[in-house]
């Protein structure tokens, strides 16, 4: 049997990620989880990440690049090819949903809500959601629970439009919220959440 002729691509395990970029596993797991940190997956869910695309997450964020990084990515696109994973999705690529909820629950019903229709990371806390709009500035809307603990709705919803003005803010609540004049909130979504309020309280801002 005459042997394929297409070239093989180099992939980096977690681990090894994580002993290039000086971190655990369980942070490379996290920011793969995220989204901030483009990977492949295997079907048995193991995750592996191009060199290029690694070399770009670490180049956006400050990060030492090793040389040999850069010489393996270099390698690896000449041989290979190398698109980042971010541009192969090109024209397809969903709409980027933030949801800052500390119940788990609740971040799984946006999740549920928006399969297929938009690409939904999540954050625990409001400063775990600050941090992903200043590291990925794909986010368009954001939804925010107005009663995380350790910083206020409102204080959170003032942030995020400082850091990202152009984001849509969505309030979760059980009742509408009461802001100062400082906050313009684009819409409000009735907590406990629900797959078909979710995905209501959306369509106008997905365009769906």
């Amino acid at each position: 049997m005459k042997s394929s002729n297409i070239p093989v691509p180099r992939f980096l395990t977690v681990p090894e990620v994580g002993i290039i970029c000086g971190v655990s596993r369980n942070t490379v797991y996290n920011w793969v989880k995220k989204g901030v940190l483009d990977a492949y997956q295997t079907p048995g869910r193991t995750n592996l990440i191009r060199p290029g695309d690694l070399l770009l997450f670490m180049q956006k964020n400050g990060m030492f690049v090793p040389n040999q990084l850069i010489e393996i990515a270099n390698e690896d696109s000449k041989n290979v090819g190398f698109i980042p994973k971010s541009e192969l999705r090109g024209g397809d690529k969903l709409p980027v949903v933030l949801c800052m909820d500390d119940d788990p629950k609740e971040r799984s019903v946006c999740e549920r809500a928006l399969k297929n229709k938009a690409e939904v990371i999540t954050a625990s806390t409001g400063f775990e959601g600050l941090h992903l709009l200043t590291v990925r500035d794909d986010i368009e809307i954001v939804l925010i629970d107005m009663e995380m603990p350790g910083m206020s709705g409102e204080q959170t919803f003032i942030q995020a439009k400082g850091l990202r003005p152009a984001v849509k803010l969505i309030a979760l609540n059980r009742t509408p919220p009461q802001f100062t004049d400082a906050v313009h909130v684009n819409g409000f979504i009735k907590k406990p959440l629900k797959l078909k309020t979710v995905f209501e309280g959306l369509t106008p801002f997905l365009n769906l």
